[in-house]
Order: C-alpha cells, then structure tokens, then sequence
C-alpha cells in the first residue's frame, strides 16, 4: 500500500473518529493544533497580517527584523521575563505570541483533546461545516530532520521547534503547549512532503463535521478541558459561564423534544 508523509482522515461523526484513533492510542510524539475551519491552512499570524498590508509583496526580511526589535523596544518595563531570556528571540517570539503580536510561530498542544477544543470552541459555523485538527509527528527522526534542514541558514530562515521557558504564560501550561517556528510564507505541509520519506504518515489533518460541535464540547467538560482549565485568569472564566449557558440552552432543547 502508498503511503504518504502528509494524509488527510474525513469522519461523519466524532464517534467514527474515536473508533478510528489509530495514530495516537500510544505515545508516538505527535502535538496538535485545532482549527475552526478545514479550509484554513497552517499560516502564521504575521503572514496572514503581512498578506492584508502587502498583498503585493514587501521586504520580507526588513519587515521580520523591524517587528522583533519594534516588539523588544515596547515592552521595557512591561514584562517580568528576565533579561538573559529577551536575548533568546524565541523566547521574545514567544512572549509576543501570549499578548497578540503577530509572529512567525503556530501554537500546538501535546494534547489532542485541547486541540480538539479550540477547533470547536468558537459557535461561529466554519464555511466548509467541517473542522479540523493537525497532528505533526515530532519524533527523533523528524527533529533530526529538521535540524538537517536548518544548517548554513540563518536563524530568521529556521524552522524550529520551541518549548518557552518563561513563566509569564500560565495558559500555555494549562494547555501543554509548544510553538513551531517558521521563515515567512512556509508550508509545513510542503516541508514535510519534500523532506520526509513515505514510510508513515508524519503530518496528519483530521477533518470533523461542525455538526459535533456541542456533543464535542459536552465530552470534553467530562474529561475537565474547558475554558475555566485552559485559560487560568478572569477571561477564562468569562468564557467558561458563556459556555455553560450554551451547553445548558441546548439540553434543555433536547429534554423538551
């Protein structure tokens, strides 16, 4: 049988899909990232940001470096990340990511169930009435693949794998959350098909009809992945009691049938 290093897995409902989870039953070094839209792609949020200002095309390159030193300059006095920390643009990428800078880095979870929640969090419909959730493979082999990639590049061109250490950003303990960072107008999904070979599959998009949204949410609470878990702060918990209204609005249409 092919195979190939980049699949696509359409399910009709979220039960086919938890009768189906032969990827990730054990510990096989995936992280994963949800997605409100299955036509949405992995970009990044300073791609999409450059895409509207610039449709045409800027200085990539100046344009990178101006926001990463524009970002360092703002925030004195503003951060409590040590000072040998803000040496490590990662580190600085990282911090940025939390408060809505847009960077270069696509947020991902070690858990596929977190995932599955901020795929489905959102009430608005997604436009193809499916979401999704991306599944990369982060094994020894694969890192050593991407350490190969990176050489005689300079750092702005790396694609790398980052695990902050700052303490600034509770939300990505709750979330168990890691970063992959890339060059500007990257595709993961054409990295992996060129750079790694057709023996299994190590990126893996998982497509869920929007019709699952509540029955998905509802599973969820049960396991205690909600907002007031994934978000530790005021906003968290806002979000949660809008959440527990919808969740209890639809029990009650579903026990007066």
């Amino acid at each position: 049988m092919n195979k190939n290093p980049f699949v696509t897995h359409t399910y009709e409902t979220w039960q086919a899909f938890l009768g189906d989870n032969q990827y990730f039953a054990d510990d096989m070094g995936f992280v994963f990232r949800g997605h409100g839209c299955s036509e949405w792609i992995l970009e990044t949020s300073l791609d999409r940001l450059l895409s509207r200002l610039s449709p045409q095309g800027i200085d990539l390159d100046s344009t990178y470096d101006f926001l990463l030193k524009e970002f360092i300059h703002s925030i004195r006095s503003r951060s409590g990340v040590k000072k040998d920390e803000l040496l490590n643009d990662s580190e600085i990428w990282s911090l940025g990511q939390h408060y809505g800078l847009a960077t270069p880095l696509l947020d991902w979870s070690k858990s596929l169930y977190v995932a599955l929640f901020f795929a489905f969090e959102n009430h608005e419909p997604s436009k193809k009435s499916f979401r999704s959730i991306w599944a990369l493979n982060l094994c020894p082999f694969v890192r050593e693949a991407i350490t190969e990639f990176n050489k005689q590049k300079e750092e702005k061109q790396h694609f790398k794998i980052i695990d902050p250490i700052s303490d600034e950003n509770m939300r990505l303990i709750a979330q168990t959350g890691i970063f992959s960072r890339q060059p500007l107008k990257f595709s993961i999904v054409e990295w992996v098909k060129e750079n790694l070979p057709p023996d299994a599959p190590y990126l893996i998009k998982i497509n869920i009809p929007e019709s699952e949204r509540l029955s998905i949410l509802r599973h969820l609470r049960l396991m205690n992945i909600h907002h007031g878990t994934l978000f530790p702060d005021v906003e968290g918990a806002a979000k949660y009691c809008n959440h527990t209204l919808e969740l209890l609005t639809d029990k009650r249409k579903f026990v007066k049938k």
